[in-house]
């Protein structure tokens, strides 16, 4: 497996764009947000840029058999196979779907902070969203303070992902 870390993140970047367009496997060690390891198997179709600048890999996961996205900068070894994709490609995403990102801006409307966190369907889960938004970034805490709180907006596909 090439190891991340030995290489610039143009190299990895280029290495996923080269397996989407040959429509490659690739097998990563990827690093969960929470800090746990996982090894996973995926068909890349696409290498996205986020609102965030940060680069992310839509494929399909061989084990959670779904359409994912994964974080670059989290992946610490890869693999690209010679092999053919297994898997039917997914439907392309709707832009308007819902999506595990919120929005965090200031009472002037600037934004704070984009947070990615599973709310397991919880119809309010504003506290559990400001609470790790303040984990993530002291600006948000000085924000509160200052203006006498924030806005929280969940963000749909299209507000997360910027196209190239």
């Amino acid at each position: 497996m090439r190891v991340t870390a030995r290489q610039d993140e143009a190299r990895t970047e280029s290495d996923m764009r080269r397996a989407v367009k040959l429509r490659l496997p690739v097998t990563v060690d990827y690093v969960a947000e929470d800090g746990t390891h996982s090894v996973r198997t995926l068909e890349p179709y696409e290498v996205r840029v986020t609102k965030g600048d940060q680069l992310v890999l839509v494929a399909t996961c061989r084990m959670r058999l779904e359409r994912r996205t994964f974080r670059l900068d989290r992946v610490t070894h890869y693999t690209v196979h010679r092999g053919t994709f297994q898997l039917e490609p997914p439907a392309p995403a709707d832009p308007d779907e819902v999506t595990d990102w919120w929005s965090i801006k200031s009472r002037s409307g600037h934004e704070i902070l984009q947070v990615h966190l599973n709310t397991d369907g919880r119809s309010h889960p504003y506290g559990l969203v400001l609470g790790k938004a303040r984990e993530m970034s002291g600006q948000v805490r000085a924000v509160c303070r200052a203006e006498g709180g924030v806005s929280i907006r969940r963000l749909r596909r299209k507000d997360v992902l910027a196209h190239e």
